[in-house]
């Protein structure tokens, strides 16, 4: 029996408006559905009207930086001239596949107004032309350019904070263990919305949620077949961060999950399996 929901008239009204650009089916995405994805959304008034003025900040930039590989984009929100500022590395969703710099536009200049950080959005390679650990290393080649270019940015390399939704969540928990790992970055703290943090997908929100409005449980398994390589790469812990041999000496956490969401559990059991090893402000669902 499918679960039913109810949503909120925002909220209904954003789903439509992103409907063109969204392949809901239980056929795998198409390469159309897939550039599609890639698009940004039409800047209208509506857009306004659900998500809130975008505040005005001291500069917004789009700078092609390198990795180890390849170039990539990378959007830069300053909030004022101020120096030394905190610095937030974002990574967008969109299931490794699809989504752009533009996905987390409007999150992003908020970040940076609110709390007075530099942010810095990646625009990371997708599958299927790029599979995994690809994105991976454009996430943590990126962190590490802006910690080595921490003077000319203006930033404190000593107050890193990593966050992301979705797909994004999970790039930005595997930065932490990355960089605990390898000895990199001092990252201090890590806002999860919504992530994804256990490939398996063997959790009771992900069939409960099968058919949710937003995301379906088929969008999660055509996502993921399109960025491992093969099945090994589910349980590896830079894909499945849940499955890390440690969660100690990682920053503290905000875990956000969202009710109607297949990945909730994901996000719920990572935050009560690191526990003890993390200080977890607070867990909340939405």
């Amino acid at each position: 029996m499918k679960t039913k929901y109810r949503l909120p008239l925002k909220t209904r009204l954003m789903l439509l408006l992103i409907s063109p650009f969204r392949q809901r089916s239980a056929d795998p995405p198409t390469a159309k559905s897939i550039r599609r994805g890639r698009n940004d959304a039409p800047k209208i008034f509506i857009t306004k009207w659900i998500l809130g003025k975008k505040p005005k900040l001291h500069s917004i930039d789009d700078y092609v930086i390198p990795v180890r590989d390849a170039d990539i984009r990378v959007r830069i929100y300053r909030p004022s001239e101020e120096k030394n500022l905190p610095l937030i590395m974002n990574y967008h969703g969109g299931g490794w596949v699809v989504g752009n710099l533009q996905n987390n536009d409007y999150y992003c200049a908020v970040l940076a107004k609110r709390v007075n950080a530099v942010v810095i959005s990646v625009e990371y390679r997708l599958a299927p032309e790029f599979k995994f650990p690809t994105a991976v290393h454009d996430a943590y080649d990126a962190l590490l350019w802006a910690t080595s270019n921490a003077a000319q940015l203006g930033i404190d390399p000593e107050r890193i904070c990593v966050t992301g939704d979705s797909a994004g969540g999970n790039l930005a928990t595997v930065m932490t263990l990355k960089s605990r790992d390898l000895n990199g970055p001092k990252i201090k703290f890590q806002a999860l919305i919504y992530p994804a943090t256990d490939s398996r997908m063997g959790y009771e929100s992900m069939k409960k949620h099968a058919f949710a409005p937003i995301l379906m449980k088929t969008d999660v398994e055509h996502y993921l077949s399109l960025y491992i390589r093969d099945e090994k790469d589910v349980v590896s812990p830079l894909l499945s961060p849940y499955r890390a041999e440690s969660l100690a000496n990682l920053p503290p956490a905000l875990v956000v999950t969202a009710g109607f969401d297949p990945l909730a559990d994901d996000g719920i059991q990572y935050a009560a399996v690191s526990y003890t090893h993390l200080t977890l402000p607070t867990i909340c669902s939405v």
